[in-house]
């Protein structure tokens, strides 16, 4: 696959990806390679099939999510680095598989990590994305809407 908008088995699994612009407003598919594919696949799965429990911060669960799909630390490239609270003039950059590191702005503003999915809202930057509560809690992953004007790092799988 050269790009990603939930399927209909995915929508069933995780209601949230039918907010997804793409599958709502049937605007066709999310650029994105098979990496990025990859690790949609993958967060999916650990969501709603195995629904594996991960103890610890947000940038835990994610690193979990890529090592589970086969990328370690070496398979993976910063496409973007701006600074901390910093906007995003670019946000065309952005693919699903995407990890993320933004400002929480629905929860006191602090730092995240998370996996971009897809755009529920391109044009206000409202994105659903799949992170974890953090806090050293012992939890599976959740996908949420989220503004991501604030998005300031962008890892992409690199193999």
């Amino acid at each position: 696959r050269t790009g990603f908008c939930p399927e209909n088995s995915e929508v069933e699994k995780i209601e949230r990806l039918k907010e997804c612009s793409c599958y709502a407003q049937n605007e066709g598919l999310l650029k994105t390679d098979m990496h990025g594919y990859n690790i949609v696949s993958k967060g999916i799965e650990m969501v709603a099939d195995t629904k594996e429990l991960v103890r610890g911060s947000c940038w835990n669960y994610i690193d979990k999510v890529y090592k589970n799909a086969g990328y370690d630390l070496k398979d993976r490239k910063t496409i973007y680095k701006g600074r901390k609270g910093s906007l995003i003039n670019d946000i065309s950059l952005l693919q699903p598989g995407d990890w993320i590191y933004h400002i929480n702005h629905s929860f006191h503003g602090v730092e995240h990590s998370a996996i971009f999915m897809c755009w529920k809202d391109k044009e206000r930057k409202i994105g659903i994305t799949l992170s974890h509560v953090g806090q050293n809690k012992l939890r599976t992953g959740q996908f949420g809407s989220f503004d991501l004007k604030s998005v300031y790092n962008i890892i992409r799988a690199n193999k």
